[in-house]
């Protein structure tokens, strides 16, 4: 398993609560013992809604806005509870696109991109899949109404609509404090390295013994290659060694061939059938009782 980095540029990617997040800008502390900033988005759409149910394009009053910083943040930090210390409000500037500075501005725990700010960072911005809103307004009361909002179209280009349109995708966004966020993802790494330890058994890689990771091999390989193919396999080994051991005693009995060369060959033969028998191992399970018996019948045979 990969750790995650803790330390990010513009560009970088990282994993929390669920989601991935990409870093658009990230701003000094300003002063010592004051956290690095990190203004991230989500890589893709969480849901689809309106922008307001009541048809408003001020994001202050927003629907949307509401269940961003009501539902989906108190779901976000259910998934991940040190998120609420990590996260910074958001200033926001809500001019419209056509300049008018009627909304004022606000701050979010979660938002959305505005206009301005998915242009300065439209080179890590792939055409989306969906349409995807932005909180940026077309116009206020004074030009265009109260309706039209600003949203990214799946080739990525910029248009407007009315903010009742439910079917908008919403990417949210937040600020996050660098260290907490540090603390955040050693906490996930160790997470999802138990996650991937099995219940009943130690980690690959770390804990488990040479015998144990030798089994694993054998049942990864049946696992993959299928039984039928395993048991075909094991059964063209035998005859392979079985023919290194008659050349052997050719050799034996007749000084035929290179003893060097045959002695080679049954080694490397012995070691692929039982390869092999481990395999069967697998398949047909525990031998261990029957191994017993018939060492106990060796030992008649031999008068012990």
């Amino acid at each position: 398993m990969q750790e995650q980095k803790r330390t990010f540029k513009y560009g970088d990617v990282f994993h929390v609560a669920g989601l991935d997040w990409i870093v658009l800008r990230t701003t000094p502390a300003p002063m010592p013992g004051c956290s690095d900033l990190y203004f991230c988005e989500a890589t893709e759409d969480v849901f689809q809604a309106p922008f307001d149910e009541n048809d408003c394009n001020d994001w202050n009053k927003a629907s949307l806005r509401k269940r961003l910083n009501g539902e989906f943040l108190d779901n976000l930090i259910a998934e991940c509870p040190d998120l609420k210390d990590a996260i910074v409000p958001t200033y926001r500037d809500l001019t419209a696109d056509d300049g008018l500075r009627d909304y004022g501005n606000c701050l979010d725990k979660v938002t959305m991109l505005t206009a301005d700010e998915y242009r300065q960072t439209r080179d890590l911005h792939p055409a989306p899949e969906h349409w995807r809103w932005l909180i940026t307004p077309d116009g206020t009361p004074k030009s265009s109404g109260t309706s039209f909002v600003r949203f990214v179209g799946s080739d990525g280009s910029l248009i407007y609509n009315d903010a009742y349109f439910g079917y908008w995708g919403v990417r949210p966004a937040l600020t996050l404090k660098s260290d907490i966020l540090a603390s955040i993802l050693d906490a996930e790494d160790k997470k999802r390295a138990a996650e991937i330890r099995p219940a009943d058994g130690p980690q690959p890689g770390v804990d488990e013994t040479p015998e144990q990771a030798e089994m694993a091999l054998y049942e990864q390989a049946v696992e993959q290659f299928g039984e039928s193919a395993q048991i075909l396999m094991a059964v063209e080994e035998m005859s392979e060694l079985q023919k290194a051991l008659l050349k052997y005693l050719r050799f034996k009995d007749h000084e035929q061939g290179d003893e060097a060369e045959i002695l080679a060959a049954i080694s490397e033969e012995r070691a692929d059938v039982e390869i092999m028998l481990n395999q069967l191992h697998v398949i047909f399970g525990d031998n261990t009782d029957m191994e017993i018996a018939k060492l106990e019948h060796l030992c008649e045979l031999l008068g012990e």
